[in-house]
């Protein structure tokens, strides 16, 4: 009697493929152990996706000999920009290139001497044992509207999406951002906007500086009603928690 695995959790899978047919069998296998697997052949799109609000998600990037030298650089940027766990199936690497991936960020590497069905279910075992965290970083995100405009605050990952679209912000625009977000009933002082989310006591030199960084926030967000001037006083973040 045929004995099926049944699937104790769900991802939602994006698939990086740099070797067609393997990534093709390894997408048949991971939905048959109940995952959802969408495939791109640019590294540059695992990026775009926003985490799914239904589902955790994961990336994993299959590689050949042919893309060894570059596997690296596509981990680490791929790593930098997302805060999905990214698993990479290869061939059999030296150690140096194994830890190079691994410090690059990537949570695991399977070598691709396993069958497809092996590879499959270990990814599998490996995002199921990471699905309670992956839940909690789940509850850290923040859904705003503002009109027809829907923007997504990710706590743990410090990363927005407006409207599904990465929105790629400095460090002192995401502390502003969240900063305001986090105080959305409010209308925040300027000085208590430098003091507590740019860590200076002194506000007085930096109120033209915060003004600038609003200007470029706003410009990024596609649309200056997401964070109102108040005139000699500060800034409201205008978002609301549902659509209108």
């Amino acid at each position: 009697m045929l004995v099926m695995e049944k699937p104790v959790s769900t991802f939602v899978i994006h698939l990086l493929i740099l070797e067609i047919e393997a990534s093709l069998n390894l997408k048949r296998e991971l939905t048959a152990l109940g995952h959802t697997v969408h495939t791109t052949p640019d590294s540059e799109e695992l990026v775009t996706y926003p985490a799914d609000d239904a589902a955790p998600s994961a990336i994993v990037i299959v590689s050949d000999d042919r893309h060894r030298k570059e596997l690296r650089s596509i981990v680490r940027d791929t790593a930098v920009d997302t805060s999905q766990p990214v698993v990479v199936v290869a061939p059999e690497l030296g150690e140096a290139d194994r830890l190079g991936l691994l410090r690059g960020g990537a949570i695991a590497i399977i070598e691709n001497t396993y069958s497809v069905r092996e590879i499959a279910l270990r990814i599998h075992r490996l995002l199921d044992l990471r699905k309670p965290e992956a839940e909690g970083a789940k509850a850290s995100r923040q859904v705003w509207y503002h009109g027809e405009h829907e923007l997504v605050i990710d706590e743990n990952a410090h990363k927005v999406f407006l409207n599904d679209r990465y929105v790629r912000l400095t460090e002192t625009e995401w502390r502003l951002l969240h900063y305001l977000s986090s105080r959305w009933d409010a209308i925040c002082a300027r000085e208590a906007i430098i003091h507590e989310s740019m860590g200076y006591n002194d506000a007085y030199p930096y109120l033209r500086s915060l003004d600038a960084h609003v200007k470029n926030l706003r410009k990024k967000l596609d649309n200056p009603g997401w964070i109102e001037t108040v005139r000699g006083y500060g800034y409201q973040f205008m978002g609301q928690q549902e659509p209108k």
